[in-house]
């Protein structure tokens, strides 16, 4: 930690785009940094827009979006900006592309090498109209990050609601910007909540220890809360935030903004694992004392107790096991 706090031997680049969000969430990181007593920090704005052509109106509305952004920074941010650097009309790959990135000059786009067709392209409400139809659901919006999950979670949320359809809309992306996104008044239609994976986890952990650790001894409670640590505790949590928010909304659209397409597909991955796992547990309790699934604790289930000898005379020929039945009475011959 001394060698993170001085400044001589490290600091701490923070990178966000003029956009209000983003803004606000590389505010947030600057504090806790600061609070951690990591003040050694610099923020570099990456991506700023300006327009070529002032009679573009989309782009100038660009811009003036991304000025509006950067002339509310927080504080916290503004006396650390060292640089702002163009938005390229090009990709970031390559090392000569790369060695342009600290160039302030804005290159021209050299616009396109080849005739541009017009492409058919079905507008939003077309999509909206099939995923309304059943007049409630799920609808899970993934993919990589930065590609624009939440603006299109919080579209969809926001048109089904203007549809007359009860919506919740809700996130397990750590970055929470949903809250950001979804703005107005929609009435009682659309409501928002935020699945905190931290939150969830210690909560989810909690339940545990207090379930099946209270009769362990501390050694055996440490034993159990190291296992609680493991990567998947956070999945099966969160999933399990999920499922409540299912079940309290079963009759509307629900929408969920996820983490980036890998979080996702791990959560969904491991808690399909957790749950045969548990249910391989369940099993093998099943068979050593006929427990019913989840409802031991681990180490509580123990072997079914033989089953009693039974009276000879009560046998008939051939439903005993062997040696379930006594003595066989002695023969007359």
């Amino acid at each position: 930690l001394a060698c993170l706090t001085n400044p001589q031997s490290t600091i701490i680049v923070l990178v966000a785009r003029p956009d209000a969000s983003t803004l606000k969430e590389a505010a947030r990181s600057a504090q806790e940094l600061a609070d951690m007593d990591l003040k050694n920090q610099v923020v570099m704005i990456n991506g700023v827009f300006t327009a070529q052509d002032p009679s573009d109106k989309v782009a100038m509305s660009r811009q003036e979006a991304g000025e509006r952004a950067l002339a509310s920074m927080s504080p916290v941010l503004k006396d650390k900006v060292v640089c702002q650097l163009p938005l390229k009309p090009f990709n970031m790959v390559g090392l000569d592309r790369l060695l342009t990135l600290f160039d302030s000059e804005v290159l021209p786009d050299a616009g396109p090498t080849s005739e541009v067709k017009d492409v058919p392209i079905s507008p939003l409400s077309t999509l909206m109209d099939d995923i309304a139809a059943p007049g409630h659901g799920l609808v899970l919006v993934m993919g990589k990050g930065g590609v624009g999950k939440t603006t299109c979670a919080a579209a969809i949320a926001v048109e089904l609601a203007t549809r007359g359809y009860p919506v919740h809309v809700s996130t397990t992306d750590p970055a929470a910007h949903l809250m950001d996104t979804v703005t107005g008044d929609l009435g009682s239609l659309l409501t928002v909540s935020r699945i905190d994976p931290h939150a969830e986890t210690e909560a989810h952990i909690a339940n545990i220890m207090e379930q099946y650790g209270k009769n362990l001894d501390e050694k055996g409670k440490a034993l159990m809360l190291e296992d609680l640590r493991s990567p998947c505790t956070e999945e099966v949590a969160v999933f399990q935030a999920f499922e409540k928010v299912l079940n309290q909304h079963k009759n509307q659209f629900v929408i969920l903004d996820t983490a980036p397409t890998g979080h996702t597909l791990l959560l969904l991955d491991q808690t399909g694992a957790y749950h045969k796992d548990l249910m391989r547990i369940a099993s093998a309790g099943a068979a050593a004392g006929a427990c019913a699934p989840g409802t031991c604790a681990p180490g509580d289930c123990a072997p079914a107790p033989a089953p009693a000898p039974a009276d000879a005379a009560a046998c008939a020929p051939g439903t005993c096991a062997p040696g379930a039945c006594g003595p066989a009475p002695p023969s007359n011959s």
